[in-house]
């Protein structure tokens, strides 16, 4: 066996295919592009899905890819020596080229030639029936016995996602037992008990699958058009092969990362088996963490946001059990140095990278102190007895907190945890995880109905042309073919070439009219909207405005001009806002999401911090300055592989075919892969003005901008609001703010002046046993049963704030050697109440807290506070006098209570 490290290991295999004709691309996002039945990436062969349903056309009919991929599945078994959530997978996959033939030969001589595994250890699985895949490897040399078959659960495999490519597959696996204490496998009792998915001496390193069908999403299986090849070879597996390791954490690509703990903690490897597992937890978690975020991905509370929150804190607990001294951001730092070369992301995003993750650390810290103290109320909660397995399971899916650490705080509290009710609760969240993605799943039914039309795609003719002759291909009325449509009735309509854009990639759809040909139609449809539901079919969803429109009929599609030419220069200046954001804030910056409609743009990107005004009048500058600079926006048709070699960016794009459309403006500063419609030059935008910047999540910022006539008119409305300011000011444009501030300092002031004034009123009124201004006064004095003298003074006074009650109360109590001060007022419609005592009756067992509560009951509301000053708040201000007078009786219940 040849010892390769995990680098030459994976050149290896690409170089492999690439010599066989295979096109050679880069990973793609571990956010699935264009499917939504999918949370994240989970295998090499998710972003070709619509190349193996042929709903597009793959850019080569071989490609071979290392495609990082995450499977939430196995958070939980990470810290074995076999689990990881985030992995390699090699691939090379055919869409209708060559299929079991040439897979089985090539899979068989990468193993034996390349990677020079020893062929006493190599065996293989087939499916069930699968003759011809057993035969072809029995063609290669390889004995009968060492073929197992194996049903639905080893060798078939099924879409990634609810629907999509599937088939029946092979499987290589690398038996790393003593070759001398190797059983008889040609016995079939022992084969039954003995052998690849049988015993843990197995690696199963390399799976073919090949995808004959299609699942669609009530799960019936047809036969694809075309036979295709799909396959992985795990990366990380391969490696602890030719490695001789008996961990991935040991093999070469790992080290580093575990090396790098090791001195953040103070203990070693190799040692104790739990330092061992809480060791490969911090460096997986913070290395899938890295590639999670460097994708764009940012910490939350559902979706994927959740996942990587999820192991951002598992990571970081078992940190805290190690005594991890330094944050997890400084391990992703080292996975970055020992990975970036292959993944740049890592490097290019280092910086974004660690913000978020020493962001969501500071939060963990703050959530962990609430764990803590929710685990000591569900310990309460017990009485005695054990915690729950539902309790359990919150506190490890909500907090975070490992079963471990509670089942250890439970232990020194005199408590068991339910170990099996928790298992079967983290079962059922389990299965809810797995069926997360398929939230988002489209409608099977309607995407048949579009099927039925027997076209694959609608030509559009709108780069070029905004009036066309077309004819019906057909009609759809409430998910229904039908042959005709009359006046009022809403319908969508597929025609077979097309002037109106599909709302695709941010851009929303054209609208306009259909009509009969001549001056006078028969028939008028309004378009109000154009959509693409499948694959390149374009459907106008329509209202019949005049006549019978059948299916078949001729007519002349005419896009609403004026409204696609706002639509064109908020598309190019989405592309020029992009490229300034990431050059004002960073490479880091990475479209989320984004809408172009005739008004306005709207543009979320990814970025941890607010902008601030530099910031945002940096990259409105660098905007209009090319807007200035009127630069041609080149449209350039180019093959896919060759626009990422170049540069392009694909963010936010679908799955490419081979042909892809590129934008360029001013090369290389902007280049990205992009089917909509722009300007021929950046100078037709006219003017560009960002009108509001906020966040929308953690780590997600949102843009809003106009242009063209919608930046006349916001400038138009701005000056228009200084002009008004101007004029009721009485001073000129330029002083404005000057004039501003000293009116803002002047009202301070006045306000300051207001309050002392009040406050000297207040206290006027209420310096006298009388009751001030009519206001109502219900003070006391009494002698309580262990001969305390109490005294209270409890009145209801005009105050227009809090603070001002609060203060004359503070006088209030100043005056007083010894009492209660109740005071109360009706601010903004509402009763409140402020109460003080006095240091010395605190002592006798006095609280303001317990007073205020009292007192709010009478006011329909609730109050509280601290032994010497409290605060009640009421809905019902006709109660306020009520209230009051109850003071005296919640200050003898307080006495009688402190003393009991």
């Amino acid at each position: 066996m040849k010892f390769m490290t995990a680098d030459e290991a994976r050149e290896a295999f690409l170089k492999y295919f690439q010599d066989r004709d295979h096109l050679r691309l880069p990973s793609a996002s571990l956010i699935p592009s264009g499917d939504p039945t999918l949370l994240l990436t989970t295998a090499g062969m998710v972003p070709f899905k619509p190349y193996f349903s042929r709903e597009l056309e793959p850019p080569h009919p071989r490609i071979t890819t290392v495609q990082k991929s995450f499977r939430t599945t196995d958070i939980e078994e990470v810290g074995d020596a076999t689990h990881l959530t985030m992995f390699e997978m090699l691939g090379n996959f055919s869409f209708g080229d060559y299929f079991k033939k040439e897979a089985i030969e090539w899979g068989h001589d990468l193993s034996l030639n390349v990677y020079e595994l020893d062929p006493k250890r190599l065996f293989f699985t087939v499916y069930t029936d699968d003759d011809e895949a057993e035969q072809l490897w029995i063609d290669r040399g390889v004995e009968p016995d060492r073929i197992y078959r194996f049903g639905d659960e080893d060798n078939w495999w099924g879409p990634a996602g609810d629907q999509g490519a599937c088939g029946p597959s092979s499987e290589l696996h690398y038996y790393s037992g003593d070759l001398k204490a190797m059983p008889d496998y040609s016995d079939p009792e022992i084969r039954k008990v003995w052998g690849p998915n049988l015993t843990d001496d197995f690696v199963e390193y390399y799976n073919l699958v090949f995808t004959q069908f299609n699942r669609d999403l009530d799960g019936n299986d047809t036969p694809l058009p075309f036979k295709n090849i799909d396959t992985g070879l795990g990366l990380e597996r391969i490696a602890v092969i030719l490695q001789g390791a008996r961990s991935i954490y040991e093999v070469d690509h790992f080290q580093p990362i575990v090396r790098h703990v090791e001195s953040m903690c103070g203990k070693k490897w190799g040692g104790d088996p739990k330092v061992d597992a809480a060791i490969n937890v911090v460096a997986e978690h913070a290395r899938s963490a890295a590639f999670l975020i460097g994708d764009g991905v940012i910490p939350g509370n559902n979706g994927r946001g959740y996942v990587l929150r999820r192991v951002i804190r598992r990571g970081m607990l078992f940190g805290r059990e190690l005594g991890v001294e330094g944050p997890i951001s400084e391990v992703a730092k080292v996975v970055a140095e020992v990975m970036g070369h292959t993944y740049p992301e890592l490097r290019s995003n280092g910086n974004f990278i660690e913000q978020v993750l020493d962001k969501e650390e500071a939060s963990f810290s703050r959530t962990l102190e609430q764990g803590t103290q929710r685990l000591h109320a569900v310990m309460a909660k017990a009485g005695g007895e054990e915690v729950s397995g539902a309790d359990a399971a919150q506190l490890y899916d909500t907090y975070g907190f490992p079963v471990e650490m509670t089942q250890e705080i439970a232990s020194e509290n005199g408590l068991k945890v339910d170990m099996d009710g928790f298992e079967a609760e983290m079962e059922e969240r389990r299965e809810k995880a797995r069926s997360a993605g398929t939230a988002f799943a489209g409608d099977s039914e309607e995407r048949k109905v579009y099927e039925s039309l027997g076209v694959e795609e609608t030509v559009f003719l709108g780069y070029n042309t905004l009036v066309a002759d077309a004819h019906v291909i057909g009609i759809i009325k409430d998910g229904e073919l039908v042959e005709s449509a009359g006046e009022g009735e809403e319908i969508e309509i597929v025609l077979d070439e097309t002037p109106f854009y599909a709302a695709r990639g941010g851009q929303i759809g054209d609208t306009g009219e259909l009509h009969s040909p001549g001056q006078d139609p028969d028939v008028v449809v309004e378009v109000n909207d154009t959509r693409a539901p499948f694959g390149h079919i374009n459907v106008h969803f329509s209202t019949v405005k005049k006549g019978t429109l059948k299916s078949g009929e001729a007519l002349t599609a005419e896009v609403d001009e004026e409204r696609r030419e706002k639509i064109r220069r908020n598309h190019t200046a989405t592309h020029l806002v992009h490229a300034a954001l990431r050059e004002v804030l960073g490479t880091h910056v990475r479209q989320s999401g984004s809408v172009v409609a005739p008004d306005y743009l709207r543009f979320d990107f990814t970025h941890m911090a607010p902008m601030t005004p530099e910031e945002i009048r940096a990259v409105q500058d660098r905007v209009n300055e090319k807007i200035r600079h009127n630069r041609p926006v080149e449209v350039h048709w180019t093959t896919y592989g060759k626009a990422v070699e170049e540069g392009a960016l694909a963010f936010f794009g679908d799955t490419y075919e081979n042909d892809v459309r590129t934008i360029r403006i001013d090369p290389p500063w902007s280049y990205e892969l992009c089917g909509g419609t722009h300007m021929e030059s950046t100078g037709g935008i006219g003017a560009f003005i960002i009108t509001s910047e906020a966040g929308i999540g953690s780590g997600v910022r949102r843009l809003f901008a106009v242009t063209g006539i919608g930046a006349e008119d916001e400038i138009y409305d701005k000056f228009g609001t200084v002009g008004q300011m101007s004029q009721l000011m009485k001073v000129p444009p330029e002083e404005l703010s000057q004039r501003t501030q000293s009116i803002m300092d002047e009202l301070s002031a006045s306000r300051r002046e207001v309050q002392r004034l009040e406050e000297q009123l207040l206290r006027a009124s209420v310096g006298g046993s009388g009751n001030g201004d009519g206001q109502a006064s219900f003070d006391f004095s009494f002698e309580a049963s262990d001969g305390t003298a109490v005294a209270g003074q409890v009145k209801s006074v005009p105050a227009s704030n809090v603070d001002s009650l609060r203060r004359t109360a503070d006088h209030m109590r100043d005056q007083m050697k010894s009492g209660v001060v109740v005071l109360g007022s009706v601010i903004d419609e509402r009763p409140m109440v402020v109460v003080m005592v006095t240091k010395d009756l605190t002592e006798s067992g006095l609280h303001a807290g317990n007073i205020a509560k009292a007192i709010a009951g009478k006011m329909g509301g609730g109050g509280g506070g601290s032994p010497v000053v409290a605060q009640a708040g009421g809905k019902d201000a006709s109660q306020l006098d009520a209230a009051l007078e109850s003071a005296r009786e919640a200050v003898e219940a307080g006495l009688a209570s402190g003393a009991g």
